[in-house]
């Protein structure tokens, strides 16, 4: 299974190639470069939609490897479980499904799968922290994913509010409407090495979360040396 950073890096190529053209047209002298605005603004949007598409392939890799290493459904993390039980009324255990013969259950948990992608991700469009930890909770089981955006010189309190302030850019940028400041190469070369950061910890964070529950890793262990 392809490794959701490599898809990630992939993708953001194209934001490097928008710097660049950036630099050929613009110099690399000091000052405001005028008229290049429409690239800066396509560089956020860009490192925006990675983001987003990251943060699916992630879940959705990750719960599909999961139901396809699992031996029985104690494999599968008991919010789930539960979640997934409140659906048969018939029943006042919301463990009962569980003892469904032979892998009766996978259907089951599969259906429950489908349900959050639809509900979640399919309109997922703003990848903010609390939408993140709530995709995750639902499909996962982990409370809070963000909790582990931190860094060296990157404070959880910081990380959370850049994320939703970048993501705030992107909406304003996509609605057309008033930037209180004028956006430049460097915020977007800034913001996409911080997406970078962010995807290599929550990658991490999901593999050992998976590995934990069934004993196998679903992709190898991210590093951030490894973006170009």
């Amino acid at each position: 299974m392809n490794s959701p950073i490599t898809h990630l890096n992939s993708s953001m190529k194209d934001v490097r190639r928008l710097m660049q053209i950036h630099k050929d047209v613009g110099g690399t002298g000091q000052g405001r470069r005028y008229g290049l605005d429409v690239l800066n603004k396509s560089g956020v949007m860009f490192v925006a939609s990675a983001w987003e598409a990251f943060i699916e392939e992630v879940a959705t890799q990750a719960i599909d490897h999961i139901l396809n290493k699992a031996t029985s459904h104690s494999d599968v993390p008991l919010s789930i479980r539960k979640a997934t039980a409140k659906g048969l009324e018939s029943d006042k255990n919301d463990l009962k499904v569980w003892d469904l013969a032979g892998d009766g259950w996978k259907p089951i948990v599969r259906q429950y799968r489908d349900q959050v992608i639809k509900d979640e991700i399919t309109t997922f469009n703003t990848p903010k922290p609390h939408n993140v930890d709530a995709l995750y909770k639902k499909l996962l089981g982990i409370d809070s994913v963000s909790s582990n955006w931190v860094w060296q010189g990157m404070s959880l309190l910081n990380s959370t509010k850049k994320l939703k302030k970048f993501m705030e850019m992107r909406g304003a940028i996509a609605h057309r409407g008033e930037l209180e400041s004028a956006i430049t190469k460097v915020y977007v070369e800034d913001h996409r090495k911080f997406i970078n950061r962010l995807s290599v910890r929550t990658s991490n964070v999901i593999r050992q979360k998976v590995h934990d529950q069934v004993g196998s890793y679903p992709w190898l262990k991210a590093k951030y040396g490894a973006f170009s």
